[in-house]
């Protein structure tokens, strides 16, 4: 009744084909391999497990990605998970491909919840009466997990989770419940009353440095749910020992130049392969020596060099200007630039305006010379030399990265370079899933770039609990969120947003990460 099976005589590979009736540990299947060469035999058994189909309404909902800073790189970070805590021992989870490593579970989000307990044998059974709210609905079900779906089903947000196999816990502490009346298919009738519990509606779950692919799979239903965590460490050692400026660059000033000049980091010489370096966003080849550390060969000019361990993800990025002038009011700085637009529109650039020119920063008079070195691969470009304004007009349909080069020349004949980034919108905007308002300067806000084109646009976040923290219309960059409700921090943990165009197209949507 439970199924049938076969044996493949070659292989000793076992197929088994479940039949409609469920149960755990229903038989046991032993098979026998026997080497004819060494004479050794060996016995292999398999018990299976025939499980309800389960349509997953009551699984869990997790975040397709998450970022955790980590500001000991050794320690790793913590998450708190919306899995609750008396049910983590349920779940087999899966770490890159492998069983989780970590054992620091702590329980999480305590919250007060409704509660029904009801130990139900092998149905089927009717849902006579539930009353949700003003609502009273009803229907059928076999199981205890066929009860929690339909609960879920009527009553969604924030949804009902099953304990212990009887205990259905969840839905809203504003609403009013009625009992659950519950007739079975021999005419007996069950009147579950709604109660209260204190629950840990999460998991603390500590990861180390580094990229996590989860799976997150419930042993008994088969559901289950994949997130990526990258934990970042923010107590990232010096990149290098020199003493950069106010301005945080690094600038270098020789009487001649007779070649390339090494910039020493503090990277040990065997670890190399564990980093990735760029200038102006190329890949870095030119490395030497530097004792038992990694130099960098580089030439005269401005650099901004992208140093990034892929172990820790610790990255860095250093400004490095290598002037072979006389310093001080002399010196010319190409500064580069970065920019955003929606997909085929067009977007103007005041490139020079942050360069430092004659000692000046933006002294365009000062210019003799502007010219496009590298062009962008999918874009055109029409420099106004009167105002000195370059705009960009993407490719038709294009979305995504593009890199040009320009440089600059002044009255006493200097020559500096610098590399323009563009970001062509694929979406309309650019919508970032992570904000760690430390006030550390980074990522303290809410930016969202494109989002000025839509100046009827609305933006909602609500908690993991469906509860509404923030609202604006005309959402601007000019006065962007900041992670506070009611002018209180929230906590760190996932967060929903909402964002509507108002262009009438259809609302964008997803998880953002709150993490200090």
């Amino acid at each position: 009744a439970f199924g049938t099976y076969t044996v493949d005589p070659k292989s000793a590979c076992l197929t088994f084909q479940a039949g409609d009736e469920t149960g755990y540990n229903i038989d046991l299947i032993c098979v026998s391999v026997y080497d004819t060469v060494l004479r050794l035999g060996r016995i292999i058994c398999y018990v299976p497990t025939v499980l309800s189909l389960n349509d997953c309404l009551d699984g869990i909902y997790l975040p397709d990605s998450l970022t955790l800073m980590a500001s000991d790189c050794d320690a790793g970070a913590e998450a708190c998970l919306p899995i609750p805590f008396s049910q983590i021992p349920e779940y087999v989870t899966l770490d890159n491909g492998a069983p989780f490593a970590g054992n620091s579970f702590a329980a999480c989000n305590p919250v007060v919840v409704q509660s029904y307990t009801a130990l139900l044998n092998s149905g089927p059974y009717q849902l006579n009466e539930w009353t949700v709210g003003v609502q009273v609905v009803s229907g059928f079900f076999s199981s205890a997990y066929e009860l929690l779906g339909l609960m879920n089903q009527y009553d969604p947000v924030p949804g009902w989770s099953l304990e212990r196999d009887s205990v259905f816990v969840g839905g809203d502490p504003a609403q009013s419940y009625g009992p659950l009346k519950i007739v079975s298919a021999l005419g007996q009738t069950l009147e579950v009353l709604p109660g209260q519990a204190n629950i840990s509606a999460g998991t603390r779950v500590r990861f180390e440095t580094g990229l996590h692919h989860l799976v997150f799979r419930r042993a008994q239903t088969g559901c289950l749910d994949t997130m990526v965590v990258k934990v970042v460490c923010t107590g990232c050692p010096p990149i290098h020992n020199y003493v950069p400026d106010t301005q945080g660059n690094i600038i270098w000033s020789l009487s001649t130049c007779l070649g390339d000049t090494t910039f020493c980091t503090n990277i040990a010489s065997q670890d190399l392969d564990d980093y990735s370096v760029f200038d102006f966003g190329q890949p870095f080849a030119g490395f030497s020596a530097c004792g038992n550390t990694i130099g960098l060969r580089l030439d005269t000019g401005y650099h901004v060099l992208r140093i990034q361990n892929n172990i820790t993800f610790c990255e860095y990025t250093v400004p490095f200007t290598l002037n072979c002038s006389t310093p001080g009011d002399q010196s010319l700085i190409a500064v580069p630039d970065e920019a955003a637009t929606p997909k085929n529109t067009s977007i103007e650039i005041d490139l020079t305006a942050n360069d430092i020119i004659r000692g000046i920063v933006g002294n365009r008079m000062a210019l003799a010379d502007f010219e496009i070195p590298d062009y962008p691969n999918f874009g055109q470009l029409v420099y106004d030399d009167i105002f000195g304004m370059v705009t960009y007009t993407p490719e038709h349909d294009f979305c995504g990265i593009d890199t040009f080069t320009y440089r600059i020349t002044d009255t006493a004949g200097l020559r500096s370079s610098a590399l323009v980034k563009i970001t062509v919108l694929c979406d309309k905007v650019l919508i970032y899933n992570a904000l760690s308002p430390n006030r550390d300067g980074k990522n303290d806000v809410w930016h969202i770039p494109g989002i000025e084109q839509f100046p009827d646009n609305e933006v909602r976040i609500f908690n993991r609990w469906g509860n509404q923290v923030f609202e604006q219309k005309g959402y601007t960059n000019q006065n962007p969120w900041d992670g506070t409700w009611d002018g209180h921090h929230l906590p760190d943990g996932a967060y929903y947003y909402i964002l509507d165009l108002g262009d009438g197209s259809a609302p964008l949507s997803g998880y953002l990460q709150i993490q200090r």
